[in-house]
This record gives structure tokens, sequence and C-alpha cells, in this order.
């Protein structure tokens, strides 16, 4: 069964560029990734925040793409430039 997942994402007002910036410069990469089937960025149109909206083949590709090195330096950058932790909300389809 696949997983889904959708990440709020808090930049600091005035990291919002580079908080997009950093998961833009790696779109290409995960969704290149095996078990990779949908990894989209949006903003907020009304706060800033940035979401995404993830799914992965299951658990495994997930944490696969979390154990990769361009995925460690985005959460070490985001270190400097959330105003809080990421918020993932994990989801399996049910129709």
């Amino acid at each position: 069964m696949s997983l889904s997942v959708f990440a709020t994402i808090h930049p600091k007002p005035d990291c919002l560029i580079e908080a997009r910036d950093a998961i833009l410069g790696i779109l290409s990469e995960t969704r290149a990734e095996a078990g990779c089937q949908h990894f989209t960025l949006h903003r907020n149109a009304d706060s800033g925040t940035l979401h995404l909206t993830e799914i992965w083949d299951d658990q495994a590709a997930f944490d696969a793409h979390h154990a990769q090195a361009y995925t460690r330096a985005v959460f070490e950058r985001y270190e400097h430039l959330l105003a809080a932790p990421v918020e993932l909300t994990f989801m399996h389809p049910l129709a």
C-alpha cells in the first residue's frame, strides 16, 4: 500500500525564499528516486507556509529518501530557516 505524506514547513518570514529554494533544489533528484510516485511543493497563498505533497511506494521508500545526503542537507539548512519543526502527516489512501 502506498504512503502519502503531507509536510507543513514554517519558514521564518525573512527565510521564505531560501527555504523554498532548498526544496526546489532537490525536486528532480527526489522525483527520480525509486519509490517516489509524487513530490510537489506548494505555497500557502495567505501565510507563506510551504507544503509538500508526497506519495511513496511504502514506508521503506520514504525512509530511503530521508537517508539521502541531499535530503539531510535540506534539514540541516532548515535548522536556521524555520520558525518551527517540519510537521509530517502520514496517510494511506482509502479510495
